[in-house]
């Protein structure tokens, strides 16, 4: 699949949107967010999700916590047929701008050190790598990057 064919609507994360989140989290992730865990940050103010979807399916999705003047990506997700195509860009920089509207200074993020391309992908908006978490992840065990980007 190349960019040329199809579209993506990136946008706020409705109700509607948490049982599709949840199945593709389940998908990617070997601890994944339930459903109610998606529902529980919609009408959050605390919580900003952003989904992307194509011809009515939600193929990616990024949230965040904000606290103060600093916010934390929670998960990102894109669906494997959909990746390499600039959609995890797209819902980053949507983040970025509401983050900012909020007077968000400073996200952070935290990533499996074996994952060199979500590494490359955060490199490429602005993250830099600030620190380590041992022992962050289980399923299977392994330390966490810790990476920063200012947005103000």
């Amino acid at each position: 699949m190349s960019r040329q064919d199809f579209t993506v609507t990136i946008r706020l994360m409705e109700n509607r949107d948490t049982a599709p989140a949840a199945e593709l989290e389940k998908r990617v992730f070997s601890q994944p967010w339930s459903e109610k865990a998606f529902r529980d940050t919609v009408d959050n103010d605390d919580y900003i999700f952003i989904v992307a979807e194509h011809d009515g399916r939600i193929v990616g999705y990024i949230g965040c916590i904000v606290s103060l003047d600093g916010a934390d990506i929670t998960n990102i997700a894109v669906e494997p047929d959909y990746r390499r195509l600039g959609i995890a860009n797209e819902m980053m920089k949507q983040v970025f701008l509401l983050l900012a509207r909020r007077g968000v200074g400073t996200l952070y993020l935290e990533v499996r050190q074996s994952n060199v391309g979500a590494q490359r992908l955060y490199e490429r908006n602005g993250f830099e790598k600030i620190g380590l978490r041992k022992n962050f992840y289980q399923k299977p065990s392994e330390d966490a990057l810790l990476m920063a980007k200012k947005l103000q």
